[in-house]
């Protein structure tokens, strides 16, 4: 999607392939990278101007992923969540 892919191919909810239409804004953060660890990522939240509203932490360890929302919650005094799977989050 950074690239400008247009389509992208998903599993539906019945289990099928299907191909989804892009159709929003991608923008890409700098010296963001997915494979950060947990004091990189908190670095990394600790620097943001302006803070962020909310956090949706998606990947990784169900546990783990609660206790990086909980840091977030605690240390920044930022909006964190781990949403369950399939659990439908409206963006504003």
């Amino acid at each position: 999607m950074q690239k400008g892919l247009g389509d992208v191919p998903i599993i539906n909810s019945t289990g099928k392939m299907e191909v989804m239409k892009v159709e929003m804004q991608v923008e890409s953060v700098s010296g963001f990278s997915g494979h950060s660890d947990r004091r990189q990522l908190a670095n990394y939240i600790r620097r943001l101007r302006p803070k962020p509203e909310r956090i949706i932490v998606l990947h990784g360890e169900k546990t783990k992923s609660i206790s990086m929302a909980n840091l977030f919650k605690r240390k920044y005094k930022v909006d964190a969540l781990v949403p369950e799977v399939l659990e439908t989050i409206k963006l504003r």
